[in-house]
């Protein structure tokens, strides 16, 4: 296999994997991006524990309306909401949705 032939297959995975997936892997990355730049605001240091946890958090939320066959491009701005608000308001919202609130 020439290097040509192995550019050309890596290309066309990318596209298939962006056409299949595209809409994931942006709400992941909008999700990421916008946790690290309001912790950089908030903290003034990047936090990336944060970040990455908000990235699960949306790809879990991505996997579930997959799941139950809704649109996934809700999953965009399920990301950059989850990625705003942070982990921590999730993890609120969730106790409290499910009445399991300790205070």
């Amino acid at each position: 296999m020439s290097v040509w032939d192995f550019l050309v297959s890596v290309y066309k995975f990318l596209v298939d994997t962006l056409t299949i997936y595209g809409v994931t892997i942006m709400a992941l990355l909008l999700s990421i991006i916008t946790s690290a730049l309001k912790s950089i605001k908030r903290k003034g240091k990047l936090d990336w524990v944060e970040a990455l946890i908000c990235g699960c958090l949306t790809l879990a939320v991505s996997s579930t309306l997959q799941y139950l066959k809704l649109s996934s491009e809700i999953s965009i701005f399920l990301g950059g909401l989850i990625g705003f608000k942070g982990s921590l308001w999730v993890d609120a919202r969730i106790n409290k949705d499910l009445g399991d609130d300790k205070q």
